[in-house]
């Protein structure tokens, strides 16, 4: 086993202390792109977009590791949308 193979593989291992509880393990990278490619579609996303007239959208998941920085470079640029 190699533990550096694994840390690569497995980004979040970089800047969270993750403590393993029933089963609920970090993700390595390859199931993360696999999860991210999938989500990422058109089709996923689409629910009830013909209903409510919608033909786009941005969604937007910030969350507690996100900087302040972040967060208004997103807005700067959501502007310009």
């Amino acid at each position: 086993m190699d533990i550096n193979q694994i840390r690569k593989d497995t980004p979040d291992t970089t800047n969270l202390v993750h403590l393993n509880n029933a089963g609920a393990s970090l993700c390595p990278i390859q199931v993360t792109t696999a999860i991210r490619d999938y989500i990422m579609t058109k089709g996923s996303a689409i629910i009830d977009f013909a209903e409510k007239d919608i033909e786009w959208v941005v969604r937007v998941s910030p969350h507690y590791y996100n900087t302040e920085n972040e967060i208004d470079r997103f807005i700067e640029v959501l502007k310009t949308l």
